[in-house]
């Protein structure tokens, strides 16, 4: 009866954990940017790299062309002076941590502030989430649920502290949709939809708001020194979103104003503006992303720590527990009851079970994954 405990306690962890992340939709791990440096080496020369997590390499070293093409048509587009501007990959390397780095140069760039801005910028475009899309590890789509949810979730408990982990960052005002189009050969109009906001602290920075942008917009090209940003009005909407509705005008060059104003949101200087606007509660807590950072890389190395050790009790006790019962169970005497046959089977379908199961989520925690081996 203890070896039994063991195996339900094991199989209900496994199908857990597929359960788990089959919700949350993580069964597919999508590639995202984790880091972007870019920065000036010449009058007409930029160098950057892009760390990208969650990559096939394979896959994203054959979508070199396509990265290429991208980035250098929205380079062109960025301002008229970087016409010629030319963006190509240097190299691909993987990284310790599993991530692969992408780095890169561009040359032929006659504006250096909406270059910037417009690399910046271009990762969040359509056309580079479509070509990252193509770059998902090709084993997240192989193999039996039980090893999809193994390799995809490091347990019940890690997909638990993820969830949790995402209700933290969901504490925290961020902007949740933006548009923006011409109404006109120099003007603008546009909206942003920002969630987790308070409304009357939003709506006292908007100063802060105008002098950010404006300051953005002017820097994107010498067309657009003249341009100004301006808010028209600020609502809160059924949903407990705030809206900001803006208009620009004295805009020389719409491409590189509209990329630049999509790009705005992810500058550190609007970023510390809006951490000034999430909702308060008297005297609570409030959360900072060093703060979140820290706990969730506690909560995850507790949770790789758990499945490291509480796997090889379960794997030890439950298989020696399965084996004894097969040595009970297969004695002369008790060959003859039908019943026993049927515990026979259920205790060698048990010990193949934890093997399966529990070893390589054990092997997994201790960085030998047996499903990256699958091709």
């Amino acid at each position: 009866m203890f070896s039994y405990c063991f195996t339900f306690v094991a199989t209900v962890a496994v199908l857990s954990t597929v359960i788990v992340h089959a919700a949350s939709g993580t069964l597919i791990a999508i590639p995202t940017i984790a880091s972007h440096t870019c920065s000036s080496t010449g009058p007409d020369r930029i160098t950057g790299s892009l760390c990208i997590s969650k990559a096939d390499f394979a896959l994203l070293s054959a979508q070199k062309e396509s990265f290429e093409s991208c980035f250098t048509n929205q380079l062109r587009l960025s301002s008229s002076l970087n016409i010629g501007a030319i963006f190509q990959v240097h190299g691909f390397e993987q990284l310790a941590n599993g991530d692969c780095q992408v780095s890169y140069g561009c040359s032929g760039v006659g504006h250096q502030p909406s270059a910037l801005t417009c690399l910046k910028a271009t990762p969040d475009c359509d056309d580079f989430k479509t070509i990252l899309g193509k770059c998902c590890h090709s084993s997240g789509a192989i193999g039996g649920g039980l090893g999809i949810g193994l390799q995809a979730g490091g347990g019940l408990l890690g997909g638990l502290l993820n969830l949790g982990s995402s209700l933290i960052g969901g504490l925290l005002a961020a902007v949740s949709s933006h548009t923006c189009l011409a109404t006109g050969p120099d003007a603008i109009t546009g909206s942003l939809c920002i969630s987790n906001a308070d409304f009357e602290l939003l709506s006292a920075q908007q100063d802060s708001f105008e002098s950010c942008f404006t300051s953005q917009l002017q820097a994107s090209s010498p067309l657009n020194n003249k341009a100004t940003w301006k808010v028209q009005k600020c609502e809160k909407l059924a949903n407990g979103d705030c809206q900001v509705s803006y208009t620009c005008s004295g805009v020389g060059h719409q491409p590189s104003a509209q990329t630049c104003l999509k790009a705005t949101p992810n500058c550190d200087a609007f970023k510390t503006i809006l951490g000034k606007c999430c909702h308060s509660h008297g005297d609570s807590v409030k959360l900072s992303m060093s703060s979140n950072t820290t706990l969730i890389n506690y909560l995850n190395h507790l949770s790789s720590d758990l499945d490291r050790y509480l796997s090889i009790g379960i794997l030890l006790l439950g298989t020696i527990g399965n084996i004894l019962n097969c040595l009970a169970l297969s004695q002369q005497p008790l060959r003859s009851n039908p019943c026993v046959f049927f515990f026979l089977t259920s205790s060698i379908a048990s010990i193949i079970t934890l093997i399966s199961g529990v070893l390589v989520r054990l092997l997994s925690g201790w960085s030998a994954d047996l499903t990256n081996t699958i091709s």
